[in-house]
């Protein structure tokens, strides 16, 4: 279903209700940049991993 590596961190975005860009912040790359790891365009780095789920859970406090 969601096996494709872009799929699952559109689907963890959308989740938890934030942009490309909130993401793309966090990672410190450009809202463009982002959009080709989720469409498969580029590679995610290894090192983007762990940011993302720090990113999602810190940005998703923040909004609360």
């Amino acid at each position: 279903m969601n096996s494709n590596p872009g799929n699952r961190l559109r689907a963890l975005r959308e989740d938890n209700d934030l942009t490309q860009r909130e993401i793309a912040a966090v990672l410190n790359c450009s809202q463009v940049s982002y959009s080709h790891y989720e469409i498969g365009r580029r590679d995610i780095p290894l090192e983007f991993v762990a940011s993302i789920r720090t990113g999602v859970s810190t940005i998703g406090t923040v909004a609360l």
